[in-house]
């Protein structure tokens, strides 16, 4: 698989592939990193976090946040998905790492989480 997505989780450095068709909490999970979440849905805030860098949308035409909210940077990952190929980098001081991939898809490179 030609990974062409990369998702960087600060403050920990950690940078991982983000396969095609996954919301950017199913890469974060299918690699072994926990982020905050809920309901899955777009609609509880739990897995808020800032975009810092990168292109991102949510699969839903109306998730948890204010317009504002999201000129700012701000995104549920439970609903995002990359807007194509490159990094995108987000702020999120609760991720953690080395919980088991929940997710049954496999690709080349799963479970290679680069940084610290």
């Amino acid at each position: 698989m030609d990974v062409q997505t990369w998702l960087r989780i600060e403050p920990a450095g950690w940078r991982l592939p983000w396969p095609a068709g996954m919301t950017l909490l199913e890469a974060a999970q299918h690699h072994g990193v926990r982020l905050p979440r809920s309901c899955r849905n777009g609609t509880c805030r739990a897995c808020l976090c800032q975009r810092t860098a990168g292109a991102t949308h949510h699969r839903i035409a109306w998730p948890g946040l204010s317009a504002e909210e999201r000129e700012a940077g701000w995104i549920l990952p439970c609903v995002s998905d990359a807007d194509g190929p490159g990094e995108v980098v987000i702020h999120q001081p609760e991720a953690q790492r080395g919980i088991p991939s929940t997710n049954t898809r496999s690709s080349p490179g799963a479970n290679a989480v680069q940084g610290s």
